[in-house]
């Protein structure tokens, strides 16, 4: 296996996408409140400033880094003279308009989420609020932060002032499951998966379970959550990570997360 990479190549990594997300609020928010949905055949909704964001980022990357991989939510002809996601060391993982329901009707809760795998594990990740400009950001083994304050996440149990977010499926099915669980808890959906993750990061929630949700979704979440020293699994308890981009990388990625006691609790209620 090859070895990874200096901290240091990481942090211009990270750099780099600092400067990506930087731009892509520029984008996010010159057409705010604007913004005319189209329907995809997924039924999502997508606006221009999706496509147009993630075409920056994408252009921007295969200009500095023409060899590495690129995965992101919307699709383009411009990723077929790539390095395929399964071949290339470096996948870079974007979802450029995270909450897109939310930025049609003028919610102010959507971002960006920007990973790099390395072999198939998160080595750097960022995540940008478009309206607040806040940046969570992490790097592998060298912690997480909100802006330039380390995040370290708090153990305990849940108990009756612990606030989870949590996102069903579109059948509602995983309320009948995490019924019980739900009602002993406050409870949260900001229709933003990556922002729930940063904010469980940052210890403004106890708590994450998610059905319905991809890659581009979780992959820089992910590493703020394991460098704040909780854990993220799928419902069964399997780490993501590295993640196997040669079977279906556009596949559902259903999670659990939160600080170990925490997620151990979540994942046992959804294992019954």
């Amino acid at each position: 296996m090859i070895g990874f990479m200096s901290s240091n190549t990481y942090n211009d990594f990270l750099e780099f996408a600092a400067g990506l997300a930087s731009t892509a609020s520029l984008f996010a928010l010159n057409d705010w409140q604007t913004a005319e949905p189209q329907i995809k055949a997924d039924g999502s909704e997508v606006t221009n400033a999706d496509l147009r964001i993630q075409r920056m980022v994408f252009d921007r990357i295969r200009a500095v880094y023409p060899e590495h991989s690129l995965l992101g939510e919307e699709e383009g002809e411009y990723l077929a003279d790539m390095p395929p996601v399964e071949k290339a060391r470096y996948c870079w993982v974007v979802d450029p308009l995270d909450g897109t329901r939310n930025y049609v009707r003028g919610f102010p809760d959507f971002c960006i989420s920007i990973a790099l795998l390395d072999q198939g594990i998160p080595a750097i990740g960022i995540i940008r609020h478009h309206v607040t400009g806040k940046v969570y950001s992490a790097v592998k083994n060298k912690g997480a932060f909100s802006g330039k304050r380390k995040m370290d996440l708090l153990d305990h149990p849940l108990n009756q002032k612990s606030v989870l977010t949590f996102q069903p499926d579109d059948a509602g099915e995983m309320y009948e499951t995490a019924e019980d669980l739900l009602r002993k808890v406050y409870v949260r959906n900001l229709g933003s998966t990556a922002l729930h993750l940063a904010m469980l990061a940052d210890n403004n929630v106890d708590g994450s379970i998610c059905k319905k949700s991809h890659l581009w979704d979780i992959a820089a979440g992910a590493l703020l959550i394991e460098e704040a020293g909780g854990k993220i699994t799928d419902l069964a308890g399997t780490e993501y990570f590295p993640f196997d981009l040669s079977k279906q990388p556009t596949r559902d990625t259903p999670f659990v997360a939160g600080p170990p006691l925490i997620h151990n609790q979540l994942l046992e209620t959804m294992r019954a």
